[in-house]
């Protein structure tokens, strides 16, 4: 077979690959290149574009936390609900309409005094354009709520005393 190639796998290679031996002013000269690169092209972004990649950022941070094993009081679902009004810049007044909410439920929501049912979960999906499922926020609730039945031992107790006859084995 007849090589047709008239550069080296070595110097092909290397014009694919950078060189890691550069120094550390040639490093940081071409991280400030990235940087304003990176910089030009946030500045040139339309109001749409950087919507769409705050909510998409929202949505892989509501989604690390829920697949991660720590639980925060910070983050509820209040919290996120907070955040994607903040994003958008809407008062909750405003955005209550949108979604077709009493605003006074929207504020119970958002404070964690109600949860939200099923219906509002799939408004949000819609509302975002499907951009944060419906999935993802209902992961949030049940977080919240695992934390709840492991760590709840008052009300555990309280309904304990509240079961007659329970079953009991005895092998």
């Amino acid at each position: 077979m007849k090589k047709t190639n008239k550069y080296s796998e070595k110097e092909l290679a290397e014009a694919f690959i950078f060189p890691r031996n550069a120094s550390a002013k040639e490093k940081a000269l071409a991280d400030k290149d990235i940087a304003m690169v990176r910089m030009n092209l946030i500045r040139n972004m339309s109001d749409e574009q950087k919507l769409y990649g705050d909510i998409l950022q929202l949505k892989y941070k509501l989604d690390e936390y829920v697949s991660s094993s720590a639980y925060s009081h910070k983050y509820t679902f209040g919290f996120f609900l907070a955040e994607y009004l903040r994003l958008l810049n809407k008062k909750r007044k405003d955005f209550a309409k949108e979604i077709n909410l009493h605003e006074t439920r929207l504020s119970r929501i958002l404070n964690g005094v109600e949860e939200p049912n099923r219906q509002l979960i799939y408004r949000l999906e819609y509302h975002s354009s499907r951009l944060i499922p419906a999935i993802s926020w209902w992961k949030l609730i049940e977080k919240g709520m695992e934390y709840i039945l492991l760590n709840d031992v008052k009300t555990q107790n309280k309904e304990h005393s509240k079961v007659k006859n329970r079953l009991v084995f005895g092998f």
